[in-house]
This record gives C-alpha cells, sequence and structure tokens, in this order.
C-alpha cells in the first residue's frame, strides 16, 4: 500500500520527537482529548514536511466555545521552544463562580511537554477555599461527596471525561457519612435540610445562605416537644427562642451541638440536659412525642430540683410531711391539699423577670387572702389556728390604736413546710409568697 503524501514528506524532514517521554498518552488515552482539541488540522503540508509538527493552537479562529483550552475566555499557547502551554483553560483553577456571577479564571501552570508530572494544586488548590469549598471541607466532607463521578475520596480522577470539561459535575454519594445522601442538587440534600424533610436552597457563591439558622430557626421547630422548650408564648417552659439560634440549640443539643450537626441523628441531645438540670429528680413520665405526661409541680420542686437557664426551682419538698399537703396535722386537722388546690399549674412561671405565686383567683386580691380563706371559716375547726388575721400586727409611729397593719402570714410562715412543725420559717423573709 502506497504511503501518503503527507508520511513521506514527515519521514523525509527527519525532525521527530519522542512521544514515550511527552504527555500525548495522558491527554489521548487518559482525558480521551482529540488531536483537533490541540493542533491545527488545516496546516500546510510544508509546514509538517519542515518539522513545524508542533503546530498547537496555531489556528487563527482557534477560540471557540468548543475548544477545552479556550472556555471562559483562555487565549491558549504553546512555545516550541520551551516546550510549555501557557494560559490554557485545561490548566487552570477551572474559572470558580464568584458572589457576583461571574468567572474568574487564574492559570496556576505551565508544565512542560516533555516528562513534567501535575497534580492536583498544580492547576487549583488541593483543598479548594474558593466559595462554600472551605466549609464542606472543615466538616470532613471529601471530593467524592459532592463529585462521585469525577473524584473518588480527595484527589483521585475516576472520570477523566467530566475533569477538565469546563463543566462542574455535581453528583452526591454518601462516602464516609452517616446518612443518605444522592442526586445532583443542594436543594434537595439532607445537609441543607432541618432533618425533618424540608430543605433549604443555599447558594454555593454566598455563604451567608448556609450558615446556622438558614436551614432551620427556632421558631420554625415544631416537631414533638419542640414549641414546649422554644416557644416565648408557651405557658411554661425554658422559652428558648429568647436566644439566638445556636445558643437556643445548643441548651439542649450542647455543649456544642455543631460538632454532632448533620450526622443523620435527629435526637441527639446531651444526657446532662433532661436527666441532670429541667427533669432532674425523675419524677412523671415526660415524653418527647405525647406531652408532659405524669409530670406534675412535684417534678420540679421536691428532691433534687429542676434548673431551667440557670435558675433553680424553689424547694417544696417539705409539703407533703410538714406542709399543707400532709394528710393530718398534729392537732388532728385533715389537709391533705396539692398543689393545684392553691395554684393554677398552667400559668406561666418558669419566667424569674415575671414570677409570681399563680395563685388561683379566689386566693388573691387583699394581703392574706390565700390565709383567710381556710383560717377565717370553719374550714378550720381549731380554735387557735381561726381568725389569724391579727396574729402579728405591726405598729407603725406612736399610737398602736390608728397606726397599726397586720403582717404578712408568710413572713413567718412557709404553707408549703419546713422542718417546724408549725411551718415556722428559719428567718423571716419579707414580701415571700
Amino acid at each position: 500500500m502506497p504511503r501518503s503524501t503527507a508520511h513521506r514528506h514527515y519521514c523525509r524532514s527527519r525532525v521527530s520527537s519522542n512521544e514515550a517521554v511527552s504527555a500525548h498518552t495522558k491527554h489521548s488515552n487518559n482525558y480521551s482529548l482529540k488531536c483537533l482539541e490541540c493542533h491545527y488540522d488545516g496546516a500546510s503540508l510544508a509546514l509538517h514536511d519542515k518539522g513545524n509538527y508542533q503546530d498547537v493552537y496555531r489556528r487563527p479562529d482557534y477560540v471557540d466555545a468548543d475548544a477545552v483550552a479556550s472556555k471562559f475566555g483562555s487565549l491558549p499557547s504553546y512555545s516550541t521552544s520551551t516546550n510549555k502551554c501557557s494560559t490554557v483553560y485545561c490548566h487552570s483553577n477551572g474559572a470558580p463562580k464568584l458572589a457576583f456571577k461571574t468567572y474568574s479564571i487564574a492559570y496556576k501552570t505551565t508544565p512542560n511537554w516533555f516528562g513534567e508530572q501535575t497534580t492536583c494544586n498544580s492547576c487549583h488548590e488541593a483543598a479548594p477555599t474558593t466559595n462554600a469549598h472551605g466549609a464542606h471541607l472543615a466538616k470532613n466532607y471529601v471530593c467524592q461527596n459532592c463529585h462521585a463521578a469525577t473524584a473518588s475520596g480527595s484527589g483521585t480522577i475516576i472520570d477523566k471525561t467530566k475533569h477538565v470539561d469546563g463543566i462542574k459535575q455535581l453528583q452526591f454519594a454518601s462516602v464516609g457519612l452517616p446518612f443518605a445522601l444522592n442526586g445532583n442538587s443542594c436543594s434537595t440534600v439532607y445537609c441543607h435540610s432541618d432533618g425533618s424533610g424540608n430543605y433549604s436552597a443555599p447558594t454555593w457563591t454566598d455563604s451567608s445562605t448556609g450558615k446556622c439558622g438558614t436551614c432551620h430557626g427556632t421558631t420554625d421547630r415544631t416537631s414533638g416537644a419542640h414549641q414546649a422548650h422554644l416557644s416565648q408564648t408557651t405557658l411554661y417552659g425554658p422559652k428558648l427562642t429568647q436566644f439566638d439560634t445556636v445558643v437556643a440549640c445548643n441548651k439542649c443539643h450542647g455543649p456544642d451541638y455543631t460538632t454532632k450537626h448533620l450526622n443523620g441523628t435527629t435526637v441527639d441531645v446531651s444526657s446532662s440536659t433532661c436527666s441532670a438540670s429541667c427533669h432532674a429528680n425523675g419524677i412523671g413520665s415526660g415524653s418527647w412525642v405525647t406531652g408532659r405526661t405524669g409530670i406534675t409541680c412535684e417534678s420540679c420542686h421536691t428532691g433534687t430540683l429542676s434548673n431551667v437557664n440557670g435558675a433553680t426551682a424553689p424547694g417544696k419538698s417539705f409539703a407533703a410531711s410538714r406542709g399543707h399537703n400532709m394528710n393530718s396535722s398534729s392537732t388532728g386537722v385533715i389537709m391533705n391539699y396539692n398543689c393545684t388546690s392553691c395554684h393554677d399549674a398552667n400559668a406561666k412561671h418558669i419566667d424569674p423577670a415575671a414570677h409570681d405565686t399563680r395563685l388561683l383567683p379566689a386566693y388573691t386580691g387583699a394581703l392574706n387572702n390565700e390565709c383567710n380563706a381556710c383560717h377565717n371559716t370553719a374550714t378550720v375547726p381549731t380554735e387557735n389556728k381561726k381568725n389569724m388575721y391579727t396574729h402579728v400586727t405591726d405598729y407603725i409611729g406612736t399610737s398602736a390604736a390608728v397606726n397599726s397593719k397586720p403582717s404578712a402570714c408568710n413572713t413567718c410562715h412557709d404553707p408549703h413546710g419546713t422542718g417546724n412543725r408549725n411551718m415556722i420559717r428559719r428567718r423571716s423573709s419579707p414580701g415571700t409568697r
């Protein structure tokens, strides 16, 4: 079979290069780049015959959208004297998309065609910090989690046809992650959800769209008993929405919930929060799903006292044995009251700034109404415990007849009981109720 004219001219030139040590194989085999990606097919045979086989990027109209080397405005060139490519998209940072929807390309290397090896950080950062890359890498994500069709782990390209092609391919995978991750859209991935199937849509070029509170806040957490703990309008509870999102979440999911965030576990609650603080004494069987079943006043105010947002519940542990909740007194008076006999259990009260006694309406109003409701009526049959209104009188000025007023009973007595059988406080507490 006769040789072609081109072949005959090329052989006659006696000019060649050892392609065994060049980057031809890497470009054509590894990356499946066609000859025309770099070479001008319109070069004259005269050029080829003289050994100018390095007719690279010499086509006058080379800059077009179809050529990988000229993507995003690149003007590729090749020096036959240094055997190096310059301003080639293939050897750039990939033109990361920036906040203002523009592309900023940086050419990171000018590799020599013969023998020089390039690595990930030859063209761009091995651990990119552009846009939201840094935030994801800080969470120990690897390239494969978001670019599963292109990379394996961090630094291994598994499909070079999807690398340096001018396209940023997204394909999610759960490699090394404790939750399912798939698809190719950030708007429907678990990472940017509230953990309950509701998704946010972060903007890759705007890091503020992925900050804490943008996937879910505190006011929109309605599952289980969230609002009982979060809402400012709930009748009781710690009212955690008074804090910013991170602090509020840390109250239950701390001490630093961000280290356990996005781990696929939605009930990762610090054990010290429930059992050693708010629900410390174990009375009742409150359920996160069904509510405060079996939780009573005693659940917070007796035994190991509850502490909510740094406020410790007042201790009422004597109520059943030496207070008004006991079955009978030393005089045989049967009381057998419970907390809700006098108090409105549903009144808002875990709020020190607006703390009051939460007494039922029948026991409010005039001084000592709560005591006189029983001690000034036939409800208390023992004579020496009736008509207690004038048990102690404070005198003002010089005339007892004119300048006197009754004292508050709870200045000296605690109706919830004390170590003394007559409920006498160890020290008087004026104004305490």
